[in-house]
């Protein structure tokens, strides 16, 4: 090819790039900017993209409508205890998994890293509410918390596997040792 011709795919190539990337940001862009309009004008706001007035206490307003402070207590105080409860299952899970020199653990870890393929979505939705209200924590944040670090999460057991692997056993038996 000649190098007129590379230049010329390469502008097209360039040219329909730019196109899509205006495609995906738009939305993005227009909702950005109908947050700062009042409600009739996005309703009835025709063509406009622009606010008319910029309403910045809209963000106030949702806020405190949404009741967002305690949605966001809930969320820190929900992710930080699946965070922690996460880390200490699949940290002990792992090790047992690693160490363990049973036919039981080895049988049992394949059958983990097996669910890894299996996909039940929303099948556990119903079993695991019923659990949950069975034990009396569906009031609480407890409840899915509890659900999800007691839950086998095949990734976590097999990456903590891995990390547990790399610790050589000599570790453990100086840890033995010493009590």
């Amino acid at each position: 090819m000649s190098k007129t011709i590379h230049i010329v795919l390469r502008v097209l190539l360039y040219l329909f790039l730019l196109i899509m990337l205006v495609f995906a940001l738009f939305p993005v862009v227009y909702i950005l900017l109908s947050s700062f309009k009042t409600n009739s004008e996005i309703l009835v706001g025709g063509t406009r993209i622009i606010p008319e007035t910029w309403r910045f206490e809209n963000y106030a307003e949702a806020w405190n409508l949404a009741n967002f402070g305690t949605l966001t207590m809930n969320s820190v105080f929900y992710t930080f205890f699946i965070v922690l409860g996460c880390i200490a299952a699949g940290t002990v899970s792992g090790y047992v998994f690693s160490r363990g020199k049973s036919l039981f653990a080895k049988i049992m870890y394949r059958l983990v890293l097996f669910s890894m393929f299996i996909s039940i979505g929303t099948l556990a939705l119903y079993p695991q509410l019923r659990i949950a209200s069975v034990v009396g924590l569906t009031g609480s944040l407890w409840g899915p918390i509890l659900i999800r670090v007691l839950g086998m999460n095949a990734t976590q057991v097999f990456i903590a596997t891995g990390d547990v692997d790399q610790i050589p056993r000599e570790l453990d038996e100086a840890a033995r040792i010493d009590g």
